[in-house]
């Protein structure tokens, strides 16, 4: 597990205060427990996700994982969180966060996400400690390996 890309963040700070946007299914939430993080807060959007899968109907599939004492789940908007919170972190995370099948379609390729503006990104940037990092991990569409491009 941490030898993937979103694990780089981990590698470089190991035990790190982490903010992870998106964390769905919670694999971010276990590659930064498996490195010694004993502060996690998670935000996501999708309440059917974070409460009814994740809590209320299968937490056993996690073991548990949103039911952790060290881990601190808010259900709502990343970057309303980001604004709102006091809190500064080592590692702020957003992987994948986009539907692949959006992006993959070209849906949405003008209109704007309020996760990635320049207003989002100062927002990121001042909620980091002095060694703190953001890692973003967006869906990639290689279009050679498309049949239908």
């Amino acid at each position: 597990m941490l030898d993937q890309g979103p694990a780089l963040p981990y590698a470089v700070r190991p035990g790190a205060k982490t903010l992870i946007i998106g964390p769905g299914g919670g694999w971010d939430v276990a590659r930064a427990l498996a490195s010694g993080s004993h502060d996690i807060t998670g935000v996501e959007i999708n309440p059917i996700i974070a409460t009814t899968v994740m809590v209320e109907k299968f937490p056993q599939k996690s073991r548990n994982l949103y039911l952790r004492p060290d881990v601190h789940i808010y259900v709502e908007d990343g970057r309303s969180f980001v604004r709102r919170s006091p809190d500064k972190y080592q590692v702020l995370q957003a992987t994948l966060v986009d539907t692949w099948a959006s992006t993959a379609a070209g849906a949405f390729a003008l209109s704007e996400n309020n996760l990635y503006t320049t207003d989002a990104f100062r927002d990121y940037l001042s909620h980091l400690t002095g060694d703190g990092l953001a890692a973003f991990t967006r869906w990639g569409f290689d279009r050679r390996a498309n049949p239908y491009g």
